[in-house]
């Protein structure tokens, strides 16, 4: 049976504002549902949208609400006394409405600030006072805007087959989260944390900072350790552990799959395949590198810690050894 403190916390958590077109169709009733179940809130604003031009739907929000209401005492005993769901009524004074007109209506003069509107500039700008252009900067980089644009839409599949469709690019992760959410549901029925699945906590190198990325130096062409041994499923379940080569956000543009060179991940665990790893590094460069701890519980639950590695390189040396120039390298 889980225990409460040994279930995973999160010490750093994104501080989420949500605006949605709820109304227009089922689905963002559906996603605020499922929301719920997951995020730290500073913000519900229900906005129009091209298929909903002149109304919002408050009322919806607030039925989830009210929903949620009856469940986040069960909910709560699911997870880490530090990572405590909120109560209902903090989310209630946290939803507002965002203006009833469309788009760059919102911007005329005569068209007065709407509750949600008041709310984002509260949450964003929590001072009166003037800041530096460094101050500012600072502010601005750990802000991030997601919106369903549908402009990454080009995969290769574990298939190695290209594939473009606006669902393709987290196809490697939807077992994962969808397994996730199914069994954060019954987390709401009841309180019985022994009747429940946990996710297993991933820890490498005595790393346990919840989804916080371990980020480690190393020189180039060094060997590193990684060693996830004291990872654990708070509900005794067996673990299986997996290593994978995360290359795509080391670069920022281009063909990564040619740009970046490959790595070879050795098992040097003879008991627990893949608990225990060794890299050598390749030639300098940040190297992203995610590990996988799996349970093999009735519902398959999956954590996944990610190791930043940015490789030095004093000895200035190539991926085939010491190089004259830049003249003299060429892509493997």
């Amino acid at each position: 049976m889980a225990d409460q403190r040994i279930i995973r916390v999160c010490r750093t958590r994104p501080r989420v504002f949500v605006t949605s077109d709820i109304g227009n169709e089922p689905d963002d009733s559906e996603s605020f549902v499922r929301y719920l179940l997951y995020s730290r809130t500073k913000g519900l604003v229900p906005c129009t949208s091209t298929h909903q031009r002149t109304r919002t739907r408050p009322d919806l929000m607030e039925a989830a609400l009210r929903g949620y209401a009856q469940v986040v005492d069960n909910l709560n005993a699911h997870t880490d006394p530090d990572n405590k769901y909120p109560d209902a009524q903090t989310l209630f004074d946290l939803l507002k409405s965002g203006p009833t007109v469309y788009g760059r209506l919102a911007l005329e003069p005569d068209c007065p600030l709407a509750d949600g509107t008041k709310l984002l500039i509260e949450s964003i700008d929590e001072s009166e006072e003037l800041l530096s252009t460094a101050a500012v900067k600072r502010f601005c980089s750990k802000l991030w805007i997601y919106m369903i644009s549908d402009q990454d839409d080009t995969v290769i599949g574990c298939d190695g087959k290209t594939y473009q469709s606006n669902f393709a690019t987290v196809w490697r992760w939807a077992k994962a989260f969808q397994n996730d959410f199914a069994v954060r549901m019954p987390w709401s029925l009841s309180a019985d944390i022994s009747k429940a699945n946990h996710a297993p906590l991933a820890i490498v190198n005595g790393h346990m900072e919840g989804p916080l990325p371990l980020r480690l130096k190393i020189e180039a062409g060094d060997k590193l350790h990684l060693d996830a041994s004291e990872s654990y499923d708070p509900d005794g379940d067996v673990l299986t552990f997996h290593w994978f080569h995360y290359k795509e956000p080391t670069i920022a543009m281009g063909i990564w799959d040619l740009l970046i060179p490959d790595i070879d991940i050795v098992n040097v665990d003879t008991e627990f395949p893949g608990r225990k790893v060794e890299i050598t590094m390749p030639p300098p460069e940040a190297c992203g590198i995610d590990y996988v701890s799996e349970t093999t519980a009735t519902q398959l639950m999956t954590t996944y810690k990610r190791v930043i590695v940015q490789t030095t390189n004093r000895q200035l040396r190539g991926g085939r050894g010491p190089i004259p120039r830049i003249a003299d390298w060429e892509p493997k």
